[in-house]
């Protein structure tokens, strides 16, 4: 059997950032792959690079075979050629850029003027697939415009699009949110079933690793640059990815006697409860709410109640960190630069790579682009601010946002062992039962 994929001692660099290292992999047509991984772990830059749609100038070292040819010897053209037609990407409705045309606009779109493969072929194809994916009538859905579609239906058009085109390797990179629809039983063993008969190899990137157990023949896990083979190797961040699966609760150190602040009667809004609790250092406290940190740091008056500070905590600005998808840093400055300012240039790179290292995150921030980041790193980057500053109290909104439990379960677990380390206080804004219930909740 041909091999559809194979990395050979693959390393990837955006910038001066390490993103892959010595990667080694072979899929073989017809083959399930999951690669399990948090947001900021590495995963999500493997559709980008075999697409060859990388937007970010990248450095990559070592050799990447797609359909038994070296991509990197390619020139332009004849690459551009064999990642559009060997290489699919399954997309989410997000990613359609016009959702009023017709599924059988979608199917025919520009794009495969690429594919050396006729429309008759393409669609003929396509409707095929739509029935190996559990629609009937694929002659009636094809006429229906996108946006009129059920979820179940238009997945399966999108996919079956994807996989019309005969690749070798088709990535799908699912969210909470597919992984738990009503149809995911029914679709994702039809779509295993496509990718067999089609042999087609099939890469599943996510950050459930209940998912990736169940649908991945081969599971392999990626952290801090690094793949591993699940069951080949022992690795350690499996089992954190099955905790955060479920987000499991955190361990909460004890409460200490240095009291941050205190909650008496406080409703941050007309039509929520009151909430009466004290944060204390290295305390992690839930509030039912999607916001409220300007509450707390003393921007806003509550609806009602009062909250009152520790002596020390009178100047929000130095004192508190607030952090949202509002959050913006400096476009123009380096990471290390704000960093620096952060910590009034108190920060060595010395004392940046040990606090980076105290806390499990990899040592290459200073190279980041603050303007490039996504919501989870902006979350990660704002914390390490926060460490830098010396804040007392961090204000975490928005963290529902994120897509995968994983990630969540990722931003609290790093919250943690900053508070921890820099005896700090939190308090995290969510409106999910499953995040509040992983950290302690106010009542």
């Amino acid at each position: 059997m041909s091999k559809a994929l194979y990395l050979e001692d693959v390393s990837l660099r955006l910038g001066g950032r390490r993103i892959l290292s010595e990667i080694n992999m072979t899929v073989e047509r017809g083959e399930i792959v999951a690669i399990c991984g948090t947001a900021g772990s590495g995963k999500a830059y493997l559709p980008p690079l075999l697409t060859g749609t990388c937007r970010t100038p990248y450095t990559l070292t070592g050799r990447l075979f797609v359909d038994n040819i070296e991509i990197e010897r390619l020139d332009a053209t004849e690459m551009r050629y064999a990642r559009m037609a060997n290489v699919a990407v399954l997309p989410q409705r997000e990613e359609v850029a016009d959702l009023r045309m017709t599924a059988l606009q979608y199917v025919l779109a520009p794009f495969h003027d690429d594919i050396k493969k006729s429309n008759t072929e393409i669609l003929q194809d396509t409707k095929r697939i739509m029935q190996l994916l559990g629609l009937a009538n694929p002659d009636r859905i094809l006429k229906k415009h996108l946006q009129a579609l059920r979820p179940h239906e238009l997945r399966a058009v999108l996919y079956a699009a994807a996989l019309s085109t005969d690749p070798a390797v088709a990535v799908f990179s699912p969210t909470e949110k597919d992984i738990f629809a009503q149809d995911a039983d029914e679709l994702y063993p039809l779509l295993i079933k496509v990718c067999k008969i089609k042999k087609i190899a099939l890469l599943l990137l996510t950050a459930n690793i209940s998912f990736a157990r169940q649908y991945g023949e081969s599971v392999y896990v990626i952290q801090h640059s690094h793949l591993w083979k699940l069951d080949a190797v022992s690795v350690p961040h499996a089992q954190y990815l099955e905790k955060a699966a479920a987000l499991e609760k955190l361990v909460n150190r004890p409460q200490t006697d240095m009291a941050y602040l205190q909650a008496k009667n406080v409703v941050i809004h007309r039509g929520m409860s009151s909430l009466t609790f004290t944060l204390h250092a290295c305390e992690i406290l839930g509030v039912a709410a999607q916001h409220g940190s300007q509450v707390f740091c003393k921007q806003k008056k509550p609806h009602s109640g009062s909250v009152l500070f520790d002596h020390n905590l009178q100047e929000p600005r130095t004192n508190f960190m607030c952090l949202s998808r509002n959050t913006v840093f400096p476009p123009y400055a380096s990471c290390w630069e704000i960093l620096q300012a952060f910590s009034s240039g108190k920060m060595t790179k010395e004392s940046l790579f040990r606090l980076l290292s105290n806390i499990g995150l990899p040592t290459d921030y200073e190279n980041l682009c603050p303007s490039s980041l996504s919501l989870y790193e902006t979350f990660r980057f704002g914390l390490v601010c926060a460490a830098a500053a010396s804040a007392k109290v961090i204000l975490l909104e928005d963290i529902d946002l994120l897509h995968d439990n994983a990630d969540k379960y990722d931003i609290l677990h790093l919250l943690q062992k900053i508070c921890h380390i820099s005896s700090m206080g939190a308090i995290v804004f969510s409106t999910q039962d499953a995040v509040l219930h992983a950290i302690d909740r106010v009542q």
